[in-house]
């Protein structure tokens, strides 16, 4: 069993994981190497702080789902040194009873940045079909409206809402008067 033990701490100390474990009382007790290497900082700095205050003190925040560890999992997405991280909180049972709990943060920063840029791109994309000035509507693959532009409600007279969802050659009728496939 000690050598279980053992094996288990060894192998937490190591792990590229960077595991936090936070007593009953929501206060630092121990960081692993990774925390120490990624985050940049040692056991000595943070042992003891409430987690509160080790988040406050340490970390920007930039967005929550709950509370910090209330018993179930939650999560926090925090700043620290130019790194974007993604702590996610569980509570450690010994049979039915939370004895404590243990935080994992993992580095989301490039992930953060490619959706940043996704946002960015989409946006754009958006402003540029909205005020294009030739008429722009495109269909998906089932053939049902997914786009219709401002100058396409301007030259039919259906407004987006109207038609967007619709398929079986619905965008032709406004056109032609009639259904028939177009080339889009």
């Amino acid at each position: 069993m000690e050598h279980k033990l053992r094996f288990s701490e060894d192998f937490i100390k190591s792990s590229t994981l960077n595991v936090v474990f936070l007593n009953i009382d929501k206060k630092v007790v121990f960081i692993n190497n990774a925390v120490s290497s990624n985050i940049g900082m040692s056991i000595e700095e943070i042992e003891g702080l409430a987690v509160q205050d080790f988040f406050d003190r340490f970390f920007e925040k930039v967005r929550e789902n709950g509370g910090i560890c209330e018993g179930k999992s939650t999560f926090q997405v925090l700043k620290r040194n130019g790194k974007i991280y993604k702590t996610v909180c569980f509570p450690i049972h010994i049979g039915k009873d939370v004895v404590g709990f243990v935080l994992l943060f993992t580095d989301i920063t490039k992930e953060e940045e490619t959706k940043n840029t996704l946002e960015k791109e989409t946006r754009l994309l958006n402003q540029i079909i909205k005020f294009t000035p030739d008429m722009l509507f495109a269909v998906d693959k089932k053939g049902k409206v997914i786009i219709w532009n401002e100058a396409a409600e301007q030259m039919t007279g259906v407004k987006k809402e109207e038609i967007l969802g619709k398929g079986n050659y619905e965008y032709a009728i406004p056109i032609y008067g009639k259904r028939r496939r177009l080339l889009i």
